[in-house]
């Protein structure tokens, strides 16, 4: 996953597969069910071996089934009333922010579509995402627009466009036997690799194109951005699950402005779909305030800054 304040990449880690015939299949987004065959068949096969990433990804609200957000005491604290009662909600991520008018209020990742339909951006986050629906084009996350940084997939079908499915992106064979999911965070975007056979690639690689203020390091497993000396991006160390629940051997390494996550799903008895993650657990040294897939960072001043969303 990649995370702002710093942005940043976040793992799959957590992600358990569900036995195959524990629970019915999950209804079809309506966008997923007026798509292709192969767009069904990519949500189909990841809500039967992952169905918590089938599952639509959360808004950033704290209110629960039923409840109605009351107050905002401070950023990250709000006041809840439903079903369960009154109750004070403690995040360790940003419940407001600033909106594009200068005004605070509510996070709200729910990805909006601009004019044109070509990019998605959350309606009101503590961080700058734009996710074009071409995957080949990438995408586009920092703290805000002065401090980003564009991430361009290498090898992606260009042909290729995401669906909607349940406030995030899901694009049906970018690579052979490929699919690639793309759910904003609270900190960012993850980013997420569908993996459906053996024939398929094991190297993944992406372009991050730096401006001259910006630098790329890497220490451990851990891929940083950083501008004019403050980490503006992170790519966490990968993490990649068969369907069974078992761990994937899996590398990151940086040449140049390249990074690439090496998936070894090859390996004697990998259980198909293999998902895979080119950003784990977010690192956590300093305070930060979080975004999704590759991470990028902004301070943890209250609130955050962001741009508007895009228009084109």
């Amino acid at each position: 996953m990649i995370r702002r304040g710093r942005v940043a990449l976040v793992a799959a880690a957590i992600v358990v597969a569900a036995p195959a015939a524990a629970r019915a299949a999950s209804p079809l987004p309506a966008t997923v069910a007026n798509a292709d065959d192969a767009s069904v068949r990519a949500y189909r096969t990841l809500d039967r071996a992952f169905p918590a990433l089938a599952a639509p990804a959360p808004t950033g609200s704290p209110a629960g089934a039923g409840d109605v957000v009351t107050a905002y005491v401070a950023d990250n604290v709000a006041r809840v009333e439903g079903p369960r009662g009154r109750r004070v909600v403690v995040s360790t991520r940003p419940l407001r922010t600033l909106a594009p008018d200068g005004t605070s209020a509510p996070v709200d990742l729910t990805l909006t579509p601009s004019r044109s339909g070509a990019l998605r951006a959350p309606a009101n986050a503590p961080f700058d995402l734009r996710i074009p629906t071409a995957p080949a084009a990438g995408f586009t996350l920092g703290p805000d627009a002065a401090h980003r940084v564009h991430v361009t997939p290498l090898a992606t079908d260009p042909t290729v466009s995401a669906v909607d499915a349940g406030n995030q992106l899901l694009a049906a064979g970018t690579h052979p036997g490929v699919d690639t999911l793309l759910r904003p965070t609270a900190t960012g975007l993850a980013s997420f690799e569908q993996i459906t056979a053996a024939d398929a690639p094991e190297t993944y690689r992406c372009q991050l194109d730096l401006t001259p203020e910006q630098t790329l390091a890497q220490t451990g497993g851990i891929v940083s951005v950083s501008q004019a000396g403050r980490e503006i991006l992170t790519i966490a160390a990968p993490v990649a699950v068969g369907a069974d629940g078992t761990p994937v051997p899996l590398e990151l390494s940086t040449s140049g402005r390249i990074v690439t996550m090496t998936v070894h799903h090859r390996a004697a008895g990998v259980v198909y779909p293999v998902l895979a993650d080119p950003d784990g657990p977010p690192a956590t040294t300093g305070p930060r305030r979080p975004a999704s897939g590759p991470r990028a960072g902004t301070s943890t001043r209250s609130p955050t800054r962001r741009s508007t969303p895009p228009t084109s």
